[in-house]
Formats: structure tokens, sequence, C-alpha cells
């Protein structure tokens, strides 16, 4: 086990041994590589319970309906950004 920063985060990160992947039956659904352990890396545990309930929430038909509007508002400002030049617009 080791510590990952990635900016202001900490990340754990797990490398099993060689051994135990080489040996073990379920290796083709843990990871692609053909010579190398499986690696992971967690989130300290306060983050990942926050990435749960948030994941949790987004299943609702409230939150879906409020998340389809953004998305509206959002692709026609990135097609106003990307087609028409509004990035380079002048403020006036």
């Amino acid at each position: 086990m080791f510590l990952i920063h990635t900016g202001e985060t900490l990340r754990i990160g797990v490398k099993f041994p060689k051994k135990a992947c080489r040996e073990c039956q379920f290796r083709h659904l843990c990871t692609r590589s053909a010579t190398e352990p499986r690696e992971i890396t967690l989130r300290p545990k306060e983050e990942h319970l926050a990435i749960v309930k948030r994941r949790k929430q987004q299943t609702n038909k409230r939150w879906l309906k409020q998340y389809n509007q953004r998305a509206g508002v959002e692709g026609t400002i990135s097609q106003g950004v990307r087609g028409a030049g509004f990035a380079h617009a002048a403020v006036m």
C-alpha cells in the first residue's frame, strides 16, 4: 500500500503481489495486463461515501429532470462557443 498525492487530494494505492495475481483464477476479470499484477486506487472513506451518496441521488426522477434542463443549456452554450465563436465576442 502506498499514498498518492494528486494535487490537493490524497489517494491510497494498492498493488497486489505478482505471485498472487499470477495464480488467481479470476485474473482475466481483474486486469488486462499479461504480466503485471492488479493495481487499484482508493479514495479516503469520507470522499468515497460522499460520491456514493451523490450517485444515489442522481437516480431519482427529480434530479434527472433538473440535469436534463442543465444539459440543454450547456449544450446551447457549447454550440455558441464552438460554432458561432461566442467565446471571443466583444462585451459592451
